[in-house]
């Protein structure tokens, strides 16, 4: 009778301390995502108060506003459109690797776009930045993003070449790069994306200064 008891009683401690490694795991997850967020937040100028009740002492980054999660708990959406938003892109929004949709248009956000994201977002499905301030060049980084579906960069006041690399992303449906200031020639592999727009760009056929 002993030996059993014993052999339940080691399965039973054993079930305890995979739940407790379980919830170990979903909660450093849950961290490593706020830690993301918050660069987020403390990046920028929030005048409409849209990131309010983004607090890092609640474990949860479920429970904010403009935030969806997926079962596990992990951030797979972000949504700060028309906030108001000013301030520059933090590199580490890209600890979010399970992100699969930023939509931050319409706000007066400004300078580079990271080209760390083109390697930490490695969920993200749609990316749209449009109709902010952002400067400087397309970053051609963009082109690592494995599952990038929709691209959205309308609207701002990014210069340059386009480049070559984003028409090669084989899941790229959309790319909307209109109303920039970009220059020089469209390359093929750009022209041949279904969703690709890259009008009202006054440099476009002309070389790059």
């Amino acid at each position: 009778m002993e030996a059993p008891l014993i052999k339940a009683w080691l399965w039973r401690l054993i079930l305890v301390f995979l739940s407790v490694l379980l919830l170990s795991v979903v909660e450093v997850k849950s961290n490593t995502d706020i830690d993301a967020l918050m660069t987020l937040k403390n990046a920028m100028t929030d005048p409409n108060g849209c990131m309010n009740d983004w607090d890092p002492s609640f474990v949860d980054p479920c429970t904010w506003l403009r935030i969806t999660c997926n079962s596990d708990n992990r951030v797979v959406r972000v949504d700060v459109p028309g906030c108001g938003l000013s301030g520059q892109l933090p590199p580490g929004l890209a600890g979010l690797d399970q992100l699969q949709y930023l939509n931050l248009y319409d706000n007066k956000i400004g300078g580079m776009i990271p080209t760390v994201y083109g390697h930490g977002f490695q969920s993200l499905k749609s990316l749209d930045l449009s109709s902010n301030s952002l400067e400087s060049i397309i970053p051609a980084s963009l082109s690592k993003l494995p599952k990038i579906e929709f691209i959205h960069l309308e609207h701002n006041q990014l210069d340059g070449y386009i480049p070559r690399d984003l028409g090669l992303i084989p899941t790229i449906r959309v790319l909307n790069i209109s109303y920039n200031k970009l220059c020089g020639d469209v390359p093929p592999e750009i022209a041949r994306i279904p969703g690709a727009d890259w009008s009202n760009n006054p440099g476009i056929g002309k070389p790059c200064q």
